[in-house]
């Protein structure tokens, strides 16, 4: 069965467990030689535990990967590549600038200056390679920037020679073996059909490809090597009615499109405090395995502190994938108060308040140095 498509109401990891037991049941404790591919790390985790809890016995899962992940391993085939961070890339861009397209530094020469405007350009330059977009595109927006879009003078300059400064970029990247993330899956959609594989890869739960993914599945796909699981139907989905296309298939849940069955309830409040405290009576009324299954979304990370402050007491055991912010620590705070210390002193004095700040600060307080406290 080389396509699984899901309704949205069904369990993604239930269901994909079922599909793989079914598949490979008569060697159900060996999953060496297949490969799935997610769009994060966390489905894997909780695949393995559903595994895990069917099998109830040793067993060898499956690789499991990022879409990231497949890609580097795909565009490392004929070489290895060095990552290429932002600010080595803006820095070589800013050279190429200078030495082809000097047009587009006006206002922005020194490097300081053109760093924000680099950023953009690099970000333009990945979208780009993700959507395998070639450079007679780019020719054509030259040949229409050149008659004049009603764009600001400086976007007009920089359509003019993107494609200048594309190919440069490339050809530098190309040279020194770096990477950069629109790069890898540029060459990774060129690779792909370089090397045989015997092992299956499943594409698990894609809602939308960029372009050189499209190459990439279509081949694997059409040479036998992909599995690909859908949830969702094209008859609703726009993005997957273009899957279906390329690929030339059906996604289809059914004879019918399934209207998705849910209870919407909304509920008011106050301020993001209040939030959690609804929340946290919400919970209460649920039981422990209810608790077990549910989900909190929480769309700013602000937020968080206040929401487990209210549900610790409730709920058992949960896990966070949020990230706090950094303003928000401590060690954050402590800098702060070090960094007002010194713009307050004066030759070698500091201002007491600022001083206290520091020494009250509980990283500060609870540090030790040798075996008398008052140190």
């Amino acid at each position: 069965q080389d396509i699984v498509v899901l309704n949205f109401s069904d369990h993604f990891i239930e269901k994909l467990a079922d599909s793989l037991l079914n598949d490979y049941l008569p060697a159900h404790v060996d999953f060496r030689g297949l490969t799935l591919v997610f769009g994060g790390k966390r489905p894997a985790i909780f695949l393995k535990r559903e595994l895990a809890r069917r099998i109830k016995t040793a067993f060898v899962p499956p690789r499991m990967l990022t879409m990231d992940e497949l890609i580097r391993e795909l565009a490392s085939r004929e070489t290895a590549m060095t990552p290429l961070s932002d600010l080595d890339a803006a820095f070589e861009l800013h050279a190429i600038a200078r030495r082809e397209t000097p047009e587009i530094l006006a206002g922005r020469e020194s490097f300081a200056r053109f760093w924000p405007w680099a950023r953009e350009i690099l970000g333009f330059v990945d979208q780009l390679d993700l959507e395998d977009v070639q450079e007679q595109a780019l020719l054509n927006i030259r040949a229409q920037a050149e008659i004049g879009y009603d764009v600001p003078e400086a976007v007009n300059r920089l359509l003019v020679q993107m494609a200048t400064l594309r190919r440069s970029f490339h050809r530098f990247l190309e040279t020194n073996h770096y990477s950069r993330r629109g790069w890898l899956y540029r060459k990774a959609a060129d690779a792909v059909g370089t090397g045989a594989s015997a092992e299956k890869i499943w594409f698990c739960g894609f809602f939308y490809w960029h372009k050189t993914e499209e190459r990439i599945v279509k081949h694997l796909f059409e040479t036998g090597q992909a599995v690909l699981l859908f949830q969702g139907d094209e008859r609703r989905w726009p993005s997957l009615k273009r899957q279906a296309s390329h690929l030339g298939v059906s996604i289809h849940e059914g004879p019918r499109v399934q209207e998705p069955q849910f209870n919407l309830k909304l509920y008011r409040t106050s301020d993001g405090h209040g939030e959690a405290a609804v929340v946290r009576e919400i919970l209460k009324t649920l039981s422990k395995e209810e608790r077990s299954r549910s989900v909190v979304v929480v769309p700013d990370a602000r937020h968080l502190s206040p929401l487990l402050s209210e549900i610790a007491g409730i709920a058992e055991e949960f896990n966070v994938s949020m990230g706090y912010p950094l303003k928000r620590s401590s060690l954050y705070t402590l800098l702060t108060f070090i960094f007002e210390a010194q713009l307050s002193r004066k030759d070698d004095l500091y201002y007491a308040r600022d001083y206290l700040k520091v020494l009250q600060h509980p990283f500060i307080k609870n540090l030790s140095f040798g075996h008398d406290p008052a140190a």
